[in-house]
């Protein structure tokens, strides 16, 4: 169904028509009975046991499609950047150029080739570049990884953990981990198998993981987001120790903020601390060192809303109470007066 595209040495495409045939792959021929069984399968009518039999098939199959995918993926970006069109647009200036998705030693790819791969798969560009950066390193760096996601023995995430883990290696580096994180993959999931690379990169490579630190220490940043309904979300990439350090205050001044207001959730608290500081507030009460508005009012506690109220609303009663204590006082002392009146006139009667 689909022709391989191919192109003369003087650079002129070759009519597919012309092309024969390919038979048909030996890849196929191994995994077409199981394919079919798995596409093929009457789930309701399965058994318990027999459901979670075909569960894990299908987890297997879809492993075997998606280093179809990976393989796909790497193919055509390195067709794509050897393609005349791609390097003619190369040399003029200002044209296409080459990115690094891969690890060492893995070709480049050309700027317009994710966005295309992207378009034909359906997904975002993200996903396209997973794919490409994960196929490269399969093909070029992971021979152990690629035979046991090939073969549906790990899955598509055990493959990217691998790949990301061990893309600042060194192409020997990467093989003396490649088959040691292959079968561990086995029996780990994902995150913990992420875990154990991350170990195993800093024993084998102490000098890429500070290269990896210093370059995730550049990439630091702070970016705001929407998140519908109303509501945004704000992020910050830092150092883990000044992460950590954030995260014990946010507590603690959570913890503070709901002893006055014990209805409202510990994280919604943690939200409003962090944002009363990023305003310059008190993370407590809300108020500002200046008489700053930033459209913030309402109820307090509440994320959106300052605790400056609490402190109008406290001010307001405490001079009520003055005001109450002042006219109570002016009715008391008026009562004694009027005591003193009744009792002074009462001794020029009896005097009298």
């Amino acid at each position: 169904m689909f022709e391989p595209q191919q192109w003369s040495e003087d650079g002129t495409r070759i009519d597919p028509r012309d092309v024969p045939v390919a038979p048909v792959a030996a890849f196929w021929r191994s995994n077409r009975d199981r394919l079919a069984a798995v596409f093929n399968a009457r789930v309701e009518a399965l058994g318990e046991s027999n459901q979670l039999d075909l569960a894990t098939e299908a987890a297997s199959c879809k492993a075997v499609l998606d280093w179809t995918l990976c393989k796909v993926a790497s193919s055509f970006v390195i067709k794509d950047a050897a393609s005349p069109l791609v390097l003619q647009a190369m040399e003029r200036s200002g044209g296409i150029g080459l990115i690094q998705l891969g690890g060492p030693e893995t070709p480049g790819v050309s700027e317009g080739a994710v966005p295309e791969l992207a378009l034909a798969l359906s997904c975002s560009e993200y996903a396209a570049r997973d794919y490409i950066a994960v196929g490269l390193d399969l093909r070029f760096r992971l021979r152990c990884t690629n035979n046991e996601l090939g073969g549906g023995r790990i899955t598509f995430a055990h493959a990217r953990v691998i790949s990301e883990a061990t893309r600042t290696l060194s192409v020997d580096a990467a093989e003396r981990l490649d088959a040691r994180l292959a079968d561990a993959a086995h029996t780990r999931p994902p995150g913990r198998l992420r875990v154990l690379a991350r170990r195993l990169v800093a024993k084998a490579d102490p000098a890429a993981l500070r290269e990896r630190h210093a370059a995730a220490m550049a990439d630091r940043s702070a970016s705001a987001f929407d998140i519908g309904d109303g509501i945004g979300a704000f992020s910050l990439s830092h150092q883990l120790d000044v992460i950590a350090a954030i995260d014990t205050e946010l507590d603690g001044w959570a913890r503070r903020r709901r002893l006055a207001d014990p209805g409202t959730s510990f994280v919604a608290h943690r939200a409003d601390a962090a944002a009363f500081l990023l305003l310059g507030r008190d993370p407590v009460t809300g108020i500002g060192s200046a008489d700053r508005h930033h459209g913030i009012a309402g109820r307090p506690t509440q994320l959106g809303t300052t605790q400056a109220s609490m402190g109008q609303s406290s001010t307001a009663q405490s001079t009520t109470a003055q005001s109450t204590t002042a006219q109570s006082s002016t009715a008391q002392s008026s009562t004694a007066q009027s005591s003193t009146a009744q009792s002074s006139t009462a001794q020029s009667s009896t005097a009298q």
